[in-house]
């Protein structure tokens, strides 16, 4: 509220502005901010402390910097990008070994055994095309398990290109990767006969896999009558625990947000991705392992 003492010049020159614009208004703003009352405090008489929680800077502001080489700043930045590069790579190193040891005995255990135990069980497999049955519906899993990864893969890519989620997009590399490592392993492990060969009641039954330069094993109605055996196992077996699951699961995640553990966002795609997608798909897998482990007979003749 104090008064500037200027020269006669510069008053000659202030009133050469003192007009009326309707750019900007030339008095004092007549509205104004009230700061909480938690952020000030009076240190001294009529001195007025205020405190502020600096926002930080972002990696675009930081990148106009010019920052010394040898600075604590750039050795921080440097430390930061080796050890971002160190995990990429153990991720990756990690991802072929389960790639190389795991995928292909799961698969065997999963796919292949699982297919010829149902087919000598109930003998339900009908094929007009003089193909073995097996092998047909072998490939009707195929095609199943990798519309599957092809979903999976698109959803991650398009959730993280619309909102430029960089986690979104290394799990979509993470899918494709992954899936292109597996699939070229168990491809080669076809060719050996005891990878596709299963012991039932004590007989040895073999299905040795051709590569031929037509596809002769794909069957469509086939695939259709997996699908619908799928879909009725899923409901009326592994229904109950996938509800069981989901409800457990959605608890979790709800306690997880009121508890400020996880974003609105988080919560949301968790939920819908989880009891939607994920636990209709795992719950059904665990149960079908446990049936084979109780029911299955692979016992080999000595």
């Amino acid at each position: 509220m104090s008064p500037i003492n200027v020269n006669s010049d510069s008053v000659g020159i202030i009133k050469e502005y003192g007009i009326t614009t309707n750019m900007f208004s030339t008095n004092a703003p007549t509205n104004y901010y009230v700061i909480q009352s938690n952020n000030i405090s009076l240190k001294i008489d009529e001195q007025i402390y205020i405190d502020c929680n600096p926002t930080g800077e972002s990696q675009e502001t930081i990148q106009t910097y010019n920052l010394p080489i040898n600075s604590e700043l750039m050795n921080g930045k440097q430390e930061m990008d080796y050890m971002k590069t160190s995990v990429n790579f153990a991720m990756f190193a990690v991802l072929l070994v389960v790639s190389y040891f795991l995928v292909p005995n799961i698969y065997k255990f999963m796919v292949i055994d699982k297919i010829i135990y149902f087919f000598k069980k109930n003998n339900d497999i009908e094929t007009n095309t003089g193909v073995n049955p097996v092998l047909t519906r072998i490939r009707s899993a195929d095609i199943l398990i990798g519309l599957y990864f092809f979903i999976t893969a698109s959803i991650l890519f398009t959730i993280g290109m619309t909102n430029d989620n960089a986690s979104m997009n290394y799990g979509f590399l993470f899918i494709l990767v992954f899936y292109i490592l597996s699939t070229s392993l168990i491809i080669d492990r076809k060719k050996d006969k005891t990878f596709m060969s299963y012991y039932y009641e004590n007989k040895l039954f073999e299905f040795p896999y051709e590569l031929t330069s037509n596809d002769r094993f794909t069957n469509f109605d086939d695939i259709w009558k997996f699908v619908g055996k799928v879909f009725k196992y899923v409901i009326f077996t592994a229904g109950p625990k996938v509800l069981i699951a989901d409800l457990f699961f959605f608890i979790t995640l709800l306690l997880l947000w009121l508890f400020g553990q996880i974003n609105s966002s988080l919560f949301t795609f968790l939920s819908l991705a989880g009891c939607l997608y994920v636990l209709p798909i795992l719950v059904p897998l665990l149960t079908l392992v446990n049936e084979g482990a109780i029911k299955s007979n692979k016992v080999k003749p000595e």
